[in-house]
């Protein structure tokens, strides 16, 4: 988990004198933090573990994606460089995601196992495929 490393992460890059990077960890735990104390997690149960954090991690790079296409578009180089530099940063706490191929023939041997014959058998193959890929 990211969460547990994130203050020491946070003082390394302080001392190294690395603003950029102190500001994106800053706002990983911003978001971490806001994630715990969001009333409906809390009455749903949900918890911040690796898959969420991972969530999370993807959810902020899509959102900085989006912002370096809006700023390009409206002649904003200056803040769309901004966005990507935070974006570089970023990418290098998400862990590498599989392939739309990889998961696909995981889930075709997991059928060559399972031999699914109704949507009970669908749903251990679903399962046995979100327990390799949880963001799957």
């Amino acid at each position: 988990m990211i969460k547990q490393k994130l203050d020491e992460l946070i003082a390394e890059a302080t001392k190294s004198g690395e603003k950029d990077k102190v500001a994106v960890l800053r706002s990983i735990k911003n978001e971490f933090t806001s994630f715990e104390k969001d009333e409906t997690n809390v009455k749903k149960g949900k918890k911040l573990d690796d898959v969420t954090e991972v969530n999370i991690l993807l959810k902020m790079k899509s959102q900085r994606e989006d912002s370096i296409t809006q700023f390009k578009a409206a002649g904003r180089n200056d803040l769309a460089e901004k966005e990507n530099k935070e974006l570089e940063i970023l990418k290098k706490y998400i862990p590498e995601q599989p392939s739309d191929d990889a998961i696909r023939a995981y889930a075709e041997e997991i059928c060559k196992e399972v031999k699914p014959e109704s949507m009970r058998d669908t749903g251990v193959v679903l399962g046995k495929v979100k327990e390799k890929y949880p963001n799957a």
